[in-house]
C-alpha cells in the first residue's frame, strides 16, 4: 500500500511540472528578451578531389644503398690510412698505403734475375769461346785413349777366358768398363760438335723467352 501511494504521488508531481512548463510566457518576460540578430553565412562549393596531401614527420637512419669492400692486389703490412669510413672520395684518390719494403725487395730480386739471364743470352749470342772448344777437344782425346786401353784389356781378358785362365766375372767387369768409357767418349764428342756448330736458334729463342718472362714478372710486381 505504501509503494502504491508513493507511485501515485510521483505521477501527480510529474503531471503538474509538465503543465507548468507548457504554460506560455508572460508579457513582462517576453518584452525583456532582446531581438535576435541574423548571422552572416558563407557558402562553400564542394569539389571532388582525387588525393589528399598530408605532412608527416618520421625518424630513421640514413644507410648507404651499396657497400663495397676494398682490398689491395697483394698482401703487406698497412702503413697509412688516408680516409675515414663514410667520407666522400674522388676517383684516383689514394685511400691507404702499404709498407713498400717487402715489395722493393721483390723488385730487386726480379731485376737481379733479369740481369743474370741477359748475361746468359749475351753469351749464347757470342757463341762458345775457343778456349772452351780446345778444352773439350783435349777431354775427348783423353777419353778416346782410355777407350783404346780398355779395349786392349778386354781383348786380353777375352783370350784368357777362352783358355779358362780367368773367370767369367772378371771378363764381364772388363767389358762393362770398356762400354762405360765408350759412352763417356761419345758424350764429349757430341758436346764438342755442338760447340763447333755454335749456339742454335732454339737455344737463343728459349733464353730470350726467359728474359721476357722475367721482365713481365717485374712489371707485375712493380704494379
Amino acid at each position: 500500500m505504501k509503494i502504491f501511494a508513493v507511485t501515485i504521488l510521483f505521477l501527480g508531481l510529474l503531471g503538474a511540472t509538465g503543465t507548468w512548463l507548457a504554460l506560455p510566457p508572460s508579457d513582462a518576460s517576453a518584452g525583456a528578451r532582446p531581438e535576435r540578430v541574423a548571422l552572416p553565412v558563407r557558402v562553400a562549393v564542394l569539389e571532388p578531389v582525387t588525393s589528399i596531401i598530408r605532412e608527416r614527420q618520421l625518424t630513421g637512419v640514413v644507410a648507404a644503398a651499396r657497400r663495397t669492400m676494398l682490398a689491395f692486389e697483394r698482401s703487406a703490412r698497412l702503413n697509412t690510412v688516408m680516409v675515414d669510413e663514410g667520407q666522400s672520395v674522388q676517383a684516383g684518390q689514394v685511400l691507404a698505403v702499404l709498407d713498400q719494403r717487402q715489395l722493393d725487395a721483390q723488385v730487386n730480386e726480379v731485376d737481379a734475375g733479369i740481369q743474370q739471364q741477359k748475361a746468359v743470352l749475351a753469351e749464347l749470342i757470342k757463341g762458345p769461346r775457343q778456349e772452351l772448344i780446345a778444352a773439350t777437344e783435349a777431354e775427348r782425346a783423353a777419353l778416346a785413349a782410355d777407350v783404346e786401353l780398355r779395349k786392349a784389356t778386354l781383348d786380353r781378358t777375352q783370350s784368357l777366358h777362352e783358355r779358362q785362365a780367368t773367370s767369367a766375372q772378371a771378363l764381364d767387369e772388363v767389358r762393362l768398363a770398356w762400354k762405360a768409357a765408350v759412352a763417356s767418349r761419345d758424350a764429349v764428342t757430341k758436346r764438342l760438335d755442338e760447340l763447333r756448330a755454335g749456339t742454335r736458334k732454339e737455344q737463343l729463342a728459349a733464353q730470350e723467352a726467359v728474359v721476357i718472362g722475367l721482365k713481365a714478372k717485374a712489371a707485375a710486381v712493380a704494379g
